[in-house]
């Protein structure tokens, strides 16, 4: 069976938890995911980088992908560690799709 870690980025899900699922169930059984909002802290990434080598394992990131017509909802697209980044890319499209929210 696989077991599934969302990374949030942050010590507790990257560290810890990371380590002590890989360790009772074997890395070939864990895969591990970030999703990617484009608007983390720029040491959220270092982190999340630093994790993949840390515990020799890939991680699967996506990102939001909002398609411009009318009636379809969000899909998403998978990247690499190499690709995520402050760039703010899912407001971005949600704001070109529904406009910006009052404040």
């Amino acid at each position: 069976m696989k077991h599934t870690i969302s990374l949030s980025g942050g010590r507790t899900s990257t560290g810890p938890l990371t380590h002590n699922v890989i360790k009772k169930y074997g890395k070939v059984n864990v895969d591990l995911i970030f999703c990617d909002t484009g608007a983390e802290d720029k040491d959220t990434y270092r982190f999340v980088r630093d994790a993949e080598i840390l515990h020799g394992m890939k991680i699967t990131c996506i990102k939001l992908v909002m398609p411009k017509e009318t009636g379809k909802g969000c899909d998403y697209k998978v990247c690499t560690v190499d690709d995520i980044g402050q760039d703010f890319f899912a407001w971005k499209q949600l704001t070109a799709k529904y406009g910006n929210p009052f404040i």
